[in-house]
């Protein structure tokens, strides 16, 4: 069954000192519904990219808030411009289940 929480996993940073909030499962070492992998005495794998130090979470917030603010700037100054979501090569489009004709 423990296929099955892979299934679930999300995707995205987190505040490596919420862990045992978001994971109450005791002893375990590696997350599957967060991505996280912890050594024997508890500590994140170095390569454990999506937890983040309370620091590094609160910059990240904080540089969210910035972009928000910026991006709701634009908008209500008039730039509209249509640029889909994108990861890579893969846009938001690809996604739809309904293609129109889209000008981008």
């Amino acid at each position: 069954m423990r296929h099955v929480n892979w299934l679930y996993r999300h995707s995205g940073r987190f505040n490596a000192a919420s862990l045992r909030l978001l994971d109450s499962r005791p002893e375990t070492r590696v997350g599957d519904q967060f991505n996280y992998r912890l050594t024997i005495d508890g500590q994140l794998y170095k390569n454990c990219n999506e937890a983040l130090s309370n620091a590094a979470f609160e910059a990240l917030l904080d540089s969210i808030e910035l972009r928000l603010k910026e991006m709701g700037q634009r908008i209500l100054s008039g730039d509209v411009e249509v640029a889909p979501y994108k990861i890579g090569s893969v846009t938001a489009c690809g996604s739809m289940r309904i293609q129109r004709n889209l000008p981008y």
